[in-house]
């Protein structure tokens, strides 16, 4: 994956190994909760924060297929990344743990 992972596209997110289930079991242990969202295409996720007065919300695409799923993912990401302060690297390894039924809240 080289330094520093980059989704660019479809084989990309393949080639990472992060699944679906594995993204959202990872983003319910870290804190995110589902949210309404009037589209069967989009799964809405929220996460409050203290410095803000309303909650952060992540979107993402209910099946990988989409053709905006690599962009979403990849949004999704960098933005795990910045709130907790860690490589995106780092990010898609705590992912890929749950996979492997070793997953760690960040």
């Amino acid at each position: 994956m080289g330094s520093s992972m980059r989704l660019n596209d479809l084989t990309d997110l393949r080639a990472s190994g992060i699944e679906l289930p594995d993204l959202l079991t990872f983003l319910r242990h870290n804190g995110w909760t589902r949210a309404r969202y009037p589209s069967d295409k989009l799964l809405m996720f929220e996460k409050s924060l203290a410095e803000l007065d309303e909650p952060l919300q992540l979107a993402l695409p209910s099946d990988f297929r989409f053709r905006d799923a690599v962009g979403m993912v990849g949004q999704a990401i960098e933005t795990i990344s910045v709130l907790d302060d860690v490589d995106e690297d780092d990010v898609v390894l705590s992912i890929l743990k749950v996979s492997s039924g070793r997953c760690q809240v960040a």
